[in-house]
């Protein structure tokens, strides 16, 4: 079924689901049924698409069953008129799709860690960057409180990671300084290490989740606090620099005058003047970044919680994004699962048809009856 909310857009609809039984290639098979997210990430190395799933399950509701954080399908098949189709996962020896980076599972009362969930993920020089955030706790619904954001690197395409120790941005400090100094120190098997992290140095509720895109020479990373009520701040560093945290640019609005301050002194600055460097208002929520050829502008693609899944373009990657385009709204009867638990919105410049006209994004539903990725398109009118 087709439909529209918006007078730019031909039309919107439901195209398959990705993930479970129903979805064109059964992913039972690598243990994985009840997922959401599903993050793209173009490899140019490998001429494959990965999707990144949050927290990812064998079963179609949340269960202790097989519990994993985050997931990594691969796509080599780039015709989405019918579907994702899967040619393999990252794997164990059993060929049941592994998580991506272990988590301690703590009780949300706890306070330490309950997950680590991927927001992104960018290729560069053949190398892939995840950038991933360890969620200390669950908050009110919107909410959450995030430990720190750390980044990982593969050299082979996504099967096996490590810690990129100095890229780390840490969440509120105050009484979980010392969980914090754990836990930014430990490898990707939550083993401890000699690493030592100056938190205060590299504090910044701002980027507690990024989502980074690869432009013209330079690695831009979108950030949001955790959660779903905030808006998103702008960061870039020089491709061949991307693992130096202080060659870090930062987009800081001071005096509604605009500038890149480079460093620990543009990250203090961002902090200080953090909602007047919004590059796109409050709320945001899973936010993807991509280039489209067909209306030759950035689009930016987010859930906007109580509204639904927009997006808003821009001739420029760093703004200003012009007015929010509604695609799916809150509790819309054109969901496949119902109406509740809509959040998501992701995308890349590969996922479209048409040389841009059709896009692909896929979006997530939580509710009584399943944990579900979906793939939708919508298509501008000519």
């Amino acid at each position: 079924m087709k439909f529209t909310y918006d007078s730019s857009i031909e039309y919107v609809k439901f195209n398959s689901f990705v993930s479970g039984k129903n979805s064109p290639t059964p992913t039972l098979k690598w243990d994985v049924y009840g997922t959401d997210l599903g993050i793209p990430c173009y490899s140019e190395k490998e001429k494959k698409l990965l999707l990144f799933f949050g927290d990812t399950f064998s079963t179609p509701l949340p269960s202790d069953e097989n519990w994993r954080g985050t997931v990594i399908g691969k796509v080599s098949n780039f015709n989405f008129e019918n579907g994702i189709h899967f040619e393999s996962f990252v794997s164990d020896e059993k060929g049941n799709a592994i998580n991506l980076i272990k988590h301690h599972k703590c009780k949300n009362s706890e306070n330490f860690e309950v997950t680590k969930i991927c927001q992104g993920c960018v290729e560069v020089n053949g190398v892939l960057y995840a950038f991933y955030e360890s969620i200390r706790s669950w908050g009110e619904p919107g909410y959450w409180n995030v430990n720190y954001t750390g980044t990982i690197k593969s050299y082979d395409f996504g099967n096996t990671w490590e810690r990129c120790y100095d890229l780390t941005w840490v969440g509120k400090i105050d009484t979980y300084e010392e969980n914090i100094k754990h836990l930014v120190s430990e490898d990707i098997n939550m083993n401890e290490t000699t690493t030592s992290i100056d938190i205060n140095k590299h504090h910044s509720e701002a980027f507690s989740q990024i989502y980074p895109y690869k432009y013209e020479g330079y690695v831009y990373i979108f950030g949001r606090r955790g959660g779903r009520q905030f808006g998103v701040t702008l960061g870039k560093v020089k491709e061949n620099k991307i693992e130096d945290f202080d060659e870090y640019e930062y987009l800081v609005n001071i005096n509604n005058k605009k500038q890149w301050v480079k460093g620990t002194t543009g990250l203090k600055l961002l902090n200080d003047n953090e909602q007047e460097s919004y590059i796109i208002p409050l709320p945001v929520s899973n936010i993807t970044i991509s280039y489209n050829n067909f209306i030759k502008k950035f689009i930016a693609l987010y859930y906007k919680p109580s509204v639904g899944v927009v997006f808003r373009t821009s001739s420029s990657i760093e703004g200003p994004y012009e007015k929010e385009i509604l695609l799916i709204k809150q509790n819309d009867e054109h969901l496949p699962a119902g109406k509740e638990g809509l959040y998501g919105g992701f995308t890349h410049d590969i996922m479209t048809s048409e040389n841009g006209q059709i896009v692909y994004f896929i979006v997530s539903q939580w509710n009584k009856n399943a944990y579900l990725s979906e793939l939708f398109e919508f298509k501008f009118k000519g």
